[in-house]
Parts: C-alpha cells; structure tokens; sequence
C-alpha cells in the first residue's frame, strides 16, 4: 500500500516540480511505481460555514510548496477517526499522481485526467485513506499504452460541509462540499497543464457518495458550467435518482439543535454565532443530533431534483458510465439495524424506508418479493433456500427469517432501479451510456463482516479494491471494504475493470475493449 514511509523513500531522487498560478509545487518521486506523487496541494480556502474561496498564497522557485506527503483531511467520522488521520477546517486540498517523467510538449501529448471524489455517505471520507491509492490504475494505464494522470480531492463533510436550514440558505452556503469539489475541478482546469494533465479531457469517478456527488455535478446550476470542466464521467453505487433530496428548511430543526447547543440562541445572526464559536461547539456534536446532513435542493447549485433536470435535459452533456453491485441491498438491511421474521415487521421496515408510498403500494410490494426460500434474494451467489440466518448467526451477527426478502426490495430501490432509470434518462438524450452490473462474491460463508457494510459477498463497495486495481489480499488497516480475492479469476477481474476505466477516460468508450457495449433505451440493460 501507499503509506507515508514509502513517500518518503524517493526523497534523494530529484524531487519534480510544477509551475502553477500560485508558484512553485515539488512532489515526491516513488521509484516502486517510477511516478511522480505531488500530495496535499491547496486548491481553496475553506472559511467555516461559507463558500470556498480561492488561494491567495505564492509559492516561489526558491521556497516552493513542499507537496510530499498527504494534506490535513477534512473533518468527518467512521474511518476518518479510525485511520487516525489529521483532521482540519484547512483541509481543501488534491493529490496528483503521474508516471515518471511527464512529457509535456505539445497538447498532443497531455494525459487524460481521472478526477476521484470518494464516497462514505458525505460524513467520512479522505483522499488519504490507503484504499484510494490511485497509483495502481496509473501504473495500469502505462501497460495498457493509454496513460493518465489521477487526481484526488477532499471536500468538506457532515454539517461542516452540507449545512441546512433557512439560515444557511439565505446565507447562500448550502452544498458548500459539492462547491469544493467545483472550486478543485476549476483549479484543475487552470494548472493540470502544469502536471502534464489536459484539461479539455477531464473524467469525474465517484462511488457512494462519490457517484452521488458525480451525479449533482452534471446537473449543478441547471446544468449549466459543466462542460468547462469534464468532458465523462464514472457513477458507481451512487446515482441522481432515488430518494429525494430534503428541502433546506426540512434540515431546520437540526440546525436549531446545533445552535442552542453552542449558545447561539439569543445571537441576531445565529450563523455567524456558529462561525465563531469554538469547533467543539459544532464537531463531533454534529454527528449526534440525528440528522443526515448532506446536499439540499436550494435553487442555487441544485436547482431542483436531479432526476427532474436530466429528464428536462438541464444536465452537462458528456459520455456516462455507471453500475451497481448485485448484493446492495445488505447494506441497507444492515444499516437499518432491524432484521423482521414476519411479514407485518417487513411492512414496518418498508414503511419507514419508503415513507410517502402508500399502504396500497407497499402490499403490491411484498406480492413482488415473496417471502425468504420462495425467490432469489440478496446474496444472489447463493440459493433461495439457503440457511442464511444460521450463517450469520454463526459469525454473532443479527438476523431474521426475513432479512434476505428485506434486502432485495431494498437494494433494487437504493440501487438497481436508479441505476437502470438514470441510464435510460441520459440514453434518451441521445448520450453515450454505458452500464455495468458487478455480481462477483467477492466472499462466501463464512461470512465476513466488514465495518460499516455488513457481510461481504457483491455487496455495497465490494467492486473498490477491484476498480482501484489493488493487488489481490491486499486491504486497508480498518477493512472498510473487502479485498480482491486473491485468486486468478478475481485478479482477472479486476484488471479487466481497470482496463475498461482506461479506456473510458482515454476515449470516452470503453468498447475500445471487446465485451462492454453502449447502452441504449429499450435494449439489454448492463453488463455483467
């Protein structure tokens, strides 16, 4: 893995350096990989509570900015704290990796540029977790002859970087970490050349959150901006339709909460009682008040439902790929934290997922998807009647005879179904669209749990390390996400993916490779 002893390994190799609007950045060379790594590079500043504003710092040929190592990650919970990364309100900043050396002669020879923004449910995340060490579909590229250059970016999280309410609405400061990552794009756009990036061929690659966070930055401002800054992009697991966006004034009691528990309540001007309060005012307290804080329809940056805009066509028009995971809906079982035996405690279930459908609705549901045994159900790798109850509770984790039922409804409406609608969307705009369906187990029984996703199989970011092309066994410190299994199907696989990426951002078609096909409304849905 990409650890900080490994960066520092190339330091008595001539560091490179970049010339960017704001001076001088020297990286660090990785002789492992032969490429140049320029980590922790400030894109923004990141005033509380406010939008992100340019850097107004310079750095000169004799004192340039020493991007070896990994900036501060933004403020945040899950595996933010349990990697022990240092947490910071200065915390916008992007990591560029490229093969060494970078020949930058002529627009002919700049490199395609893969964007990452990582997922985590926008309340954890860091572009310096060690899952997302991009220097592996780098060296990739290189071996397939279509090299790029990666970037990685960190956006503000939680409330620090999704506040709501009227406040922050009349404010304008809503969505202030889907703006980080249109301020970062931007300074991509001004000095990627610099690097040996080309600008006019920039792919923006989310999972989760990620790809929720792809998906609003094709329809921000009504669409409109977008295609300065991408030209592709790359949704995984995370999409523009599904559950609707909460209103800012449906965040309101949150913020209300937040005020009265930093003395801001008799303040004329509550937010900006909040911008000066003590951090330990809002952070971690923020993560305790029952409140999903994240992005809002504010008729600014989301103008209305990104559904509602890629339907009317309000959306940045370029090459989609995106796909799903078979096994999704075991994160949402999981995540629930109730696991009914009967089909009364499954309505309970749906009812609090799906609370404007009505009760009508709900019964043709649970027609739809028979009880556990009777229908093929999440992990799909496994029979119908398989004892799954037993092998979880085997392994000490919850269960109940109708958790498998639960998950299939579940994961087709937080994933397949998005999935499948947003291609049909795009396609009918006559977009190239591309779509995949990842169903690998990547475990078995016995079940593995992984923190924060529940048991493994093709599950909620199963395809990671797959995409990410890491070595088969190799994982993370917290083992957030499985492994590539480390057999030569699976290693296969993931090279497989890796090459498909490739080619997308090289081309914008990943039928450069044979087996993947454009997606086209009416036709066959994904590959598999």
């Amino acid at each position: 893995m990409l650890t900080y002893v490994a960066l520092t390994h190339g330091m008595h190799h001539l560091s490179p350096t970049a010339i960017t609007r704001n001076g001088t950045i020297r990286g660090v060379y990785l002789p492992s990989f032969q490429q140049d790594l320029f980590l922790g590079i400030p894109y923004a500043r990141a005033p509380r509570l406010d939008n992100p504003k340019p850097i107004n710092t310079t750095y000169d040929q004799d004192a340039p900015f020493d991007a070896s190592r990994y900036g501060n990650t933004c403020y945040g919970f899950g595996s933010n704290e349990l990697l022990g990364l240092t947490q910071s309100e200065d915390c916008l900043n992007l990591n560029i990796i490229r093969s060494a050396p970078a020949k930058v002669e002529s627009n002919t020879t700049l490199l395609p540029v893969l964007f990452w923004i990582y997922g985590g449910g926008l309340h954890q995340g860091s572009s310096a977790d060690p899952m997302w060490n991009l220097s592996y579909i780098v060296q990739r590229s290189v071996q397939e002859e279509q090299p790029l250059l990666a970037v990685s970016v960190n956006y503000r999280l939680s409330f620090l970087g999704f506040p709501g309410g009227r406040e922050a609405q009349k404010a304008g400061v809503t969505n202030l970490g889907l703006k980080d990552q249109r301020l970062a794009l931007a300074w991509i756009q001004e000095n990627i050349v610099a690097f040996g990036g080309d600008p006019s061929r920039v792919t923006i690659w989310g999972e989760s959150a990620g790809g929720v966070s792809v998906a609003q930055q094709l329809v921000a401002y009504g669409g409109r901006g977008g295609v300065e800054l991408f030209s592709g992009a790359i949704a995984v697991s995370g999409f523009a339709t599904g559950a609707a966006l909460p209103k800012t004034d449906e965040m309101q009691a949150g913020f209300d909460k937040l005020v009265g528990m930093a003395n801001c309540t008799m303040a004329e001007d509550k937010l900006e009682c909040l911008r000066g309060t003590s951090l330990y005012n809002l952070y971690p307290i923020e993560g305790s008040i029952g409140v999903e804080w994240g992005p809002v329809v504010d008729g600014d940056f989301l103008q209305r439902p990104p559904a509602w805009e890629i339907r009317d066509g309000n959306c940045v028009r370029v090459p989609l790929l995106l796909g799903s995971n078979s096994d999704e809906g075991l994160i949402k079982v999981t995540a629930s934290g109730y696991f009914p035996n009967r089909t009364n405690e499954t309505t309970v279930l749906l009812e609090t997922s799906f609370p404007l459908l009505q009760h009508s609705v709900i019964k043709q549901l649970l027609d739809l998807y028979p009880e556990d045994g009777k229908r093929e159900a999440p992990p799909y790798s496994l029979s119908p009647d398989f004892a799954w109850c037993q092998a979880m509770n085997a392994v000490s984790l919850p269960c109940g005879s109708q958790y498998r039922r639960s998950a299939a409804m579940l994961g087709d409406y937080v994933s397949h179904a998005p999935r499948r609608y947003m291609a049909q969307l795009w396609s009918r705009l006559g977009l190239p669209t591309y779509s995949f369906h990842f169903k690998a187990a990547t475990t078995g029984i016995p079940i593995q749990y992984f923190y924060g996703l529940g048991p493994g199989f093709a599950n909620h970011g199963a395809e990671l390390a797959y995409e990410m092309g890491l070595p088969g066994g190799i994982s993370t410190p917290i083992q957030f996400y499985p492994p590539v299994k480390n057999v030569s199907g699976h290693i296969a696989l993931s090279k497989e993916m890796n090459r498909r990426w490739i080619a997308f951002v090289s081309r914008k078609d990943p039928n450069e490779l044979r087996g993947m096909y454009r997606y086209k409304f009416g036709e066959r849905d994904c590959l598999d």
